[in-house]
């Protein structure tokens, strides 16, 4: 079985997705077992940040976390996460698409596993995001595990 790292790589183009990418790794999961790591906590603020808006890194997993997770937070004094609290609606849509890609992808190749979270660190906020794309994943979720969250830091 093989690994893919999914944000190590170009699933994004701008706020949407990169299609080459995804009909790559559609007939790569398709040829044969692969495992897909989803979250790979410290390479998602350089996607935030190419394709939301820039921001200190905490403010931005912060956002991204409580906004997926449905979580009814309110803007802090920090100005990137108050930023971040008036496009809630846009950062849910641009990680959807990214959690539903990766859906379609595992439907298409029933060989495909895949772990949710990996590299959570403090303020990362995998224990909140990683539960929320789990459950957006439960069509396929014999074959998904939550991976390694630092639970104390939702």
């Amino acid at each position: 079985m093989t690994t893919v790292n999914i944000l190590e790589m170009d699933p994004f183009s701008g706020q949407q997705l990169n299609p080459t990418f995804w009909k790559w790794l559609e007939a790569y999961c398709q040829a044969g077992p692969t495992q897909l790591i989803i979250a790979d906590m410290p390479l998602i603020p350089g996607h935030f940040t190419r394709s939301i808006a820039p921001g200190y890194w905490a403010a931005q997993m912060y956002a991204l976390a409580s906004t997926y997770a449905g979580v009814n937070w309110s803007p802090p004094d920090d100005p990137d996460a108050a930023y971040y609290y008036t496009i809630r609606d846009q950062i849910y849509l641009w990680w959807d698409g990214y959690v539903e890609a990766v859906l379609k992808v595992m439907q298409k190749a029933p060989k495909t596993t895949a772990i949710i979270v990996v590299n959570d660190k403090p303020d990362m906020c995998g224990a909140r995001l990683g539960p929320a794309i789990q459950d957006r994943l439960s069509p396929v979720g014999d074959r998904v595990v939550l991976g390694e969250v630092l639970w104390d830091w939702r």
